[in-house]
C-alpha cells in the first residue's frame, strides 16, 4: 500500500506539471492497481510538438491481467479483441476516443475500464476506472484477486508540413499523395492550410525536398556516382536514399528518379536504360557476392 501511495503521488505531480514538448513521444506505461483501488490516471511526462502537419497516434496493450493471491495471473486482453492495439492519423488534439473499453475475464469475474486519450497540449493520458476485483474459486478454496496489472506502449509521431506520405522524409511519396488529393479538402496534403489541395501545397513540398531525392549516395550531388550506387544495390533491401520512389524496393523505378534529376557529371540520355539482361546480371552479381561471403565464413 505504501508503494502504491508513492506511485500515485508521482502520477499526480505529472498531471499538474507542464510537460516539455518533443517529437516523437514514445511512452511505456507499467501500472498495477491494488485492491480496493477502483480508479487511477497517468499523464505522459512529455507532450508532442505543437503545430505539426499531422500526427500518428498508436498504442499496444502488451499486458492486462488480474492477479489472484498466490496463483499467478489471469489474462484480460482477450476481451479487448482487435482493440488490443490501434492507430489513428489526426491533425489536431485533443483526441478523446483512441480507446475506451471495459476489459474483463470470467475466471475470477474481474474487470476494469481502460481509456487512452490525448489532451489539448498533445500529452498522452491513461485512465483506469470501475475496477472490480473478483475471486478465483477452486473447489472449497477461494483466491481473491489482489491487483490488476497493465503494461502498454502509447506513442505519438508528428510529421512536418510537406511530408504528405507521413514517412518522415520528403520524396516522391509526398508528390503522389498531393497529386491524388489535388482539388479536394483533405487536411493531410494541405501544406499551407488554406482548406484545399492546390498548387501552393506543391510549393510547400518542393521547398522541403532535399538532396536525397535522386542523390542516391547522399554526397550532395545527383551524378554518375548515384548510378553506380543504384547498380550495386539493385535487388537488395531498401535503403532510405536509394529507394528514391519509396516503393520499399531497389528497382528500375529508382533509376528513373535519378535519371530525371541527374544534372552534374553525367548526361542522363547517355546512360542506357536498365534492361532485362542488366537486371539478371545484377541479380547474379548479388548471388555471387552472397556465396563468396558464405564460403569465407566456413
Amino acid at each position: 500500500m505504501i508503494r502504491f501511495f508513492v506511485v500515485a503521488l508521482v502520477a499526480a505531480t505529472l498531471v499538474t506539471s507542464n510537460a516539455p514538448a518533443t517529437n516523437p513521444v514514445l511512452w511505456d506505461v507499467n501500472r498495477t492497481l491494488t485492491k480496493p483501488t477502483a480508479s487511477d490516471a497517468l499523464s505522459s511526462p512529455t507532450a508532442i510538438d505543437p503545430g505539426l502537419a499531422a500526427y500518428r497516434v498508436s498504442y499496444s496493450v502488451k499486458v492486462l491481467q488480474s492477479m489472484p493471491q498466490g496463483l499467478g495471473q489471469v489474462d484480460m486482453r482477450g476481451s479487448l479483441g482487435t482493440r488490443v492495439r490501434g492507430e489513428q492519423i489526426v491533425t489536431s488534439f485533443p483526441l478523446t476516443s483512441l480507446l475506451d473499453e471495459v476489459a474483463s475475464e470470467t475466471t475470477t469475474n474481474t474487470q476494469v475500464r481502460l481509456k487512452l486519450s490525448v489532451d489539448a497540449q498533445g500529452r498522452p493520458q491513461v485512465t483506469w476506472s470501475d475496477a472490480v476485483y473478483g475471486v478465483l474459486q477452486l473447489g472449497d478454496l477461494s483466491f481473491p484477486v489482489q491487483s490488476i496489472e497493465t503494461q502498454l506502449d502509447f506513442d505519438i509521431i508528428g510529421y512536418q508540413f510537406g511530408d504528405y506520405s507521413l514517412n518522415s522524409r520528403f520524396g516522391l511519396g509526398d508528390l503522389m499523395k498531393w497529386q491524388s488529393d489535388f482539388g479536394t479538402a483533405t487536411t493531410r496534403a494541405d501544406g499551407n492550410r488554406n482548406g484545399t489541395i492546390d498548387a501552393a501545397d506543391y510549393t510547400v513540398w518542393r521547398d522541403k525536398v532535399t538532396s536525397n531525392f535522386g542523390d542516391l549516395n547522399l554526397d550532395g550531388s545527383v551524378n554518375g556516382a548515384d548510378y553506380t550506387e543504384w547498380q550495386n544495390s539493385f535487388g537488395g533491401p531498401p535503403a532510405l536514399a536509394i529507394d528514391a520512389n519509396e516503393n520499399e524496393a531497389i528497382d528500375a523505378a529508382d533509376y528513373t528518379v535519378w535519371r530525371d534529376r541527374a544534372t552534374i557529371g553525367v548526361t542522363p540520355t547517355a546512360v542506357p536504360e536498365p534492361t532485362a539482361i542488366a537486371i539478371v546480371v545484377a541479380l547474379i552479381s548479388l548471388a555471387s557476392t552472397a556465396l563468396r561471403s558464405a564460403q569465407s565464413q566456413n
